[in-house]
């Protein structure tokens, strides 16, 4: 079992690279070296309809934690820049759907190299055994807090990660 000083060094950890992934400036970077033309933020929803849509605005609103209206004015962003469609569903048209497009699907490639070739300075001096071992670690704290237990009883470490606006995008095949 880890020990006090090591959980408080990785608590210290998480909450510096939170704050460094959720900065407007570092995000506001990417997104403008992407070329896309909209937001981060609006780019996470997108990534989020790209991995699990298509998705009803409830739905979507419950996975990007965002308040309704906020995620509205997301939505009509891009569906105005053509990355996303909205429509109503044929047999309750009350229920919005949002599905998207090739377009969208390109905006987040170009993201996801414009990220990658900032990332490349930073890590310049890893190796890939290094980031093998970091991700390997990184992705097993998100399995652990993720258990039914870890959100039973919250710790340092998951309110630490609050509040980060990452982007994972796994689209879904058909």
């Amino acid at each position: 079992m880890a020990g006090a000083e090591s959980r408080r060094r990785l608590n210290e950890a998480i909450g510096a690279l939170s704050r460094v992934v959720a900065s407007p400036r570092l995000n506001g970077a990417i997104a403008e070296r992407s070329g896309v033309g909209i937001s981060h933020g609006s780019l996470r929803v997108l990534g989020l309809v790209l991995e699990h849509g298509p998705i009803d605005l409830s739905r979507l609103a419950e996975r990007s934690q965002l308040a309704p209206n906020a995620l509205s004015r997301h939505v009509k962003v891009l569906e105005t820049r053509g990355f996303v469609r909205r429509a109503p569903l044929p047999d309750d048209r009350r229920v919005s759907v949002v599905t998207a497009t090739p377009a969208g699907r390109d905006a987040v490639r170009h993201f996801l190299r414009a990220n990658d070739r900032m990332m490349a300075g930073p890590l310049a001096g890893w190796t890939d055994t290094d980031l093998d071992a970091l991700s390997s670690g990184l992705e097993r704290l998100v399995a652990d807090l993720r258990r039914p237990a870890a959100a039973a009883a919250p710790t340092a470490a998951t309110a630490a990660g609050s509040g980060t606006t990452s982007i994972t995008v796994k689209e879904r095949t058909a």
